[in-house]
């Protein structure tokens, strides 16, 4: 997979003037002010962009001017970290007062669907709506904002920022070439819900691996740390025959934050680490020890930039923003794709571990 074009964060991009009259850069506000909103930046431990907001502020053509956030400790978080001085506490005031061109949403998940559809209903000046996923709660849900976006000239993306960082869409090619070889065994490990977490990783998979065509729930079902969106561990089959175990680390309770991918082939082995920000390839190699074996060699670090995937997002929507993109970007339709996927593995844990056909 190419990956995309980046900007070099130093002059404004060409044609953005055309987007909004009287010259100006796009105005953007964000929804929800927690650690993907906001906090991951005013509290970062390393140099990098964690946020929506450390977004606006790291990719040319972004305005950060204003923000909703019901909890006024965070809201006076954010105006102290960014200078940001207008914060609403509540969406109609927010979406009423600001002459905004993107939205970010980072609301809690269940909110999702009704702030996009809020904004869909009546989007004045607004362009882009960036939300973080899941897209909708149920696959019904994303399929009625799409219905809605297709025409209201508002371009709808989603954060599934691997989908666009550059380590992921390397690796993607890698399998798309056929340079790994036949899949062995995949596992996978995630925490924090089916539908918050889970969801990313049945992205990621269906990324490098292709179409999923049956899901098996595996027990036990109803366990996690993530209240009633729980922890299920699942099977995925794709379409190549292969299939990848997916586990929760959480079942008990929130121990440590994992999101890891263990791919074996006949021609090596692909490990994603540290939530994606080192990712391994281990080619096949003779065995240095005695003859007439094989073993995996040394591991080789694949390039990437995930320490600021999510401005890949920004600079993905500026794009399709310049190209008169609206509706449902690329990563917005497969995580209508996502969630008839995760759906089916609830439902799956509904009728205690049926296979389910997709």
């Amino acid at each position: 997979m190419k990956c995309l074009k980046v900007y070099d964060g130093t002059t404004r991009p060409i044609g953005i003037n055309k987007l909004i009259k009287n010259d100006r850069i796009l105005r953007g506000g964000i929804i929800g002010l927690g650690a993907i909103g906001s906090q991951q930046d005013e509290e970062r431990k390393t140099d990098g962009v964690y946020s929506h907001a450390g977004a606006y502020r790291a990719v040319d053509g972004f305005e950060l001017v204003s923000a909703c956030e019901p909890n006024a400790e965070r809201a006076g978080a954010f105006r102290r970290f960014w200078g940001v001085d207008t914060v609403y506490d509540d969406l109609d005031g927010f979406l009423a007062n600001e002459e905004l061109n993107v939205v970010s949403v980072c609301a809690p998940d269940v909110m999702h669907f009704k702030i996009i559809k809020h904004i869909l209903d009546d989007p004045g000046q607004i362009r882009a709506v960036i939300t973080e996923k899941p897209l909708g709660m149920t696959a019904n849900e994303c399929r009625d904002l799409e219905k809605l976006a297709s025409g209201s000239g508002v371009l709808i993306e989603v954060n599934n920022h691997r989908r666009a960082e550059p380590s992921h869409c390397e690796v993607r090619r890698l399998l798309s070439d056929k340079l790994m070889g036949a899949v062995q065994a995949i596992s996978a490990y995630y925490v924090k819900g089916l539908f918050h977490n889970g969801c990313t990783m049945v992205d990621t998979l269906r990324m490098m691996l292709g179409e999923v065509t049956r899901v098996k729930a595996l027990p036990p079902f109803e366990v996690g740390s993530y209240g009633m969106d729980h922890s299920v561990d699942f099977l995925l089959g794709f379409q190549d025959g292969s299939k990848a175990i997916v586990q929760s680390c959480d079942k008990d309770a929130y121990h440590y934050s994992i999101f890891e991918i263990d791919m074996l082939f006949s021609g090596g082995r692909l490990t994603f680490h540290d939530n994606g920000f080192r990712i391994e390839h281990q080619p096949v190699e003779d065995y240095p020890h005695y003859p007439g074996f094989r073993s995996l060699g040394e591991p080789a670090q694949v390039q990437g930039d995930m320490a600021r995937a999510i401005t890949y997002i920004y600079r993905r929507v500026l794009d399709d923003l310049l190209a008169d993109r609206t509706g449902f970007g690329e990563f917005a339709r497969e995580a209508v794709k996502d969630m008839v996927i995760v759906e089916a593995i609830r439902e799956s844990a509904l009728q205690d571990g049926k296979e389910i056909e997709l």
